[in-house]
């Protein structure tokens, strides 16, 4: 069976030009008669997109246009344009497996060697999973039972991990050999820490050490090989990085209301870091989550709608980062503070130890947050105070009539 494909070919479109000619040969061919494109228009950038479909896969084609007007005169033929198997196999994908053809035929022979999948059988080795399914899954796309227990890899719950028996006490899909939470019921097999523990059974789901403080006080003492603190209910994680602190030093995770001005009954967690004032020399991090469990993109519990991408970060009233929405303060554009609104969750890098808060600051709500210089409770000028929480400059008429001063409230 011959394979063909369809190219696009692209030119400058020719003033008055009443059609155009595509001529095509192969390797060691002449040109025939052209193809006859007729007329064709130009996009906004001036140029004439004509697809050419039937070409043969294997050779390597060569292509002219030319371009006629009303009287059929045609212009003499553009430059030749080439395109080999090679080009032409980095990007097209003739059974549809999800791998180009040139994945398949790495020496780009046009033949299924050794080694190979064939570029024109979407499974290869007959086993129900197409080959590109089995490359992404890690099996074998020549061999239909990868682990050689006689289950075929469509139909095994452990591709990977010999088990005949094909046990699965948590009925969730995967195989007791393979399953990261063999006791426990988890179809998504999710490992935040990639400990190789599932989350859902994983007491330090966020730290691959396991080496982490689950309790709810969640203090330890920590010496220069560093170690992880964890609260799961509060969704706290401290990581504290090998010769961060030079002695063993007794730190901790509380949680508490907030003690940085936000606006009232707008949700807050606040996480004081102990011993405040402690500088970690190589840096520590703390990931703060907040609820999300409907997925809607507001803070579960809230008394009043707060935006997760509203949120930033605070550490003894110096904002580290946010609003959380801001592309400056996601992956991969963030270093030292990012947010992560499908996590839910804050990862901030602490220069030292303190409170850290995370909410959502409004000017104009009467309580001066750590990036406001004032707020007076409302958002006008005029008064001192200006609509964005600034002082207004000295001499400015104040609502009381009285010049203003950064001392003067103007009530």
């Amino acid at each position: 069976m011959a394979w063909a494909f369809r190219a696009e070919l692209t030119w400058t479109a020719v003033a008055k030009a009443a059609g155009y000619f595509v001529y095509v040969r192969q390797a060691g061919d002449s040109y025939g008669p052209p193809i006859d494109a007729g007329p064709q228009a130009a996009d906004s950038a001036g140029e004439v997109r004509y697809v050419v479909a039937g070409l043969p896969l294997g050779p390597t084609l060569y292509f002219r246009v030319s371009s006629y007007d009303a009287t059929g005169k045609e212009s003499e033929p553009s430059n030749e344009l080439s395109l080999t198997y090679a080009q032409v196999a980095a990007v097209l994908d003739s059974d549809g497996d999800g791998l180009t053809n040139a994945e398949e035929d790495k020496d780009l022979d046009g033949m299924v060697d050794p080694g190979e999948t064939n570029p024109f059988d979407p499974d290869t080795d007959g086993d129900g999973l197409d080959d590109g399914v089995e490359r992404a899954l890690g099996t074998n796309p020549l061999a239909g039972d990868t682990d050689g227990d006689g289950v075929g890899d469509a139909g095994d719950n452990c591709p990977l991990a010999a088990n005949a028996g094909q046990a699965d006490a948590d009925a969730d899909g995967w195989g007791d050999a393979c399953d990261d939470c063999p006791a426990a019921y988890n179809p998504d097999q999710l490992d935040l820490d990639a400990s190789g523990e599932g989350d859902v059974c994983d007491v330090c789901a966020l730290s691959a050490r396991d080496d982490c403080d689950a309790s709810a006080s969640a203090s330890a003492t920590i010496g220069p090989a560093g170690a992880d603190l964890i609260t799961p209910g509060a969704g706290l994680l401290l990581e504290i990085p090998a010769g961060a602190i030079p002695e063993p030093t007794s730190v901790s995770l509380t949680t508490g209301a907030s003690d940085v001005g936000l606006p009232a009954g707008s949700f807050v967690a606040s996480t004081v870091v102990g011993p405040p004032g402690l500088a970690p020399v190589g840096g520590a991090w703390l990931s703060i989550a907040w609820p999300d469990a409907d997925g809607d993109g507001f803070v579960d519990g809230a008394p009043e709608p707060t935006p997760e991408s509203d949120l930033r970060v605070w550490l003894d009233g110096l904002e580290l980062g946010g609003p959380c929405g801001a592309p400056a303060f996601q992956l991969p554009a963030c270093t030292k503070a990012c947010c992560d609104p499908l996590a839910n969750r804050w990862r901030v890098a602490l220069d030292w130890f303190g409170a850290v808060t995370v909410g959502r600051e409004v000017c104009g709500n009467g309580v001066v947050g750590p990036s406001e210089e004032c707020d007076d409770g409302n958002t006008v000028d005029g008064d001192c105070c200006s609509s964005r929480c600034r002082y207004e400059s000295a001499g400015s008429p104040c609502d009381d009539g009285d010049p203003c001063t950064t001392g003067d409230g103007c009530y």
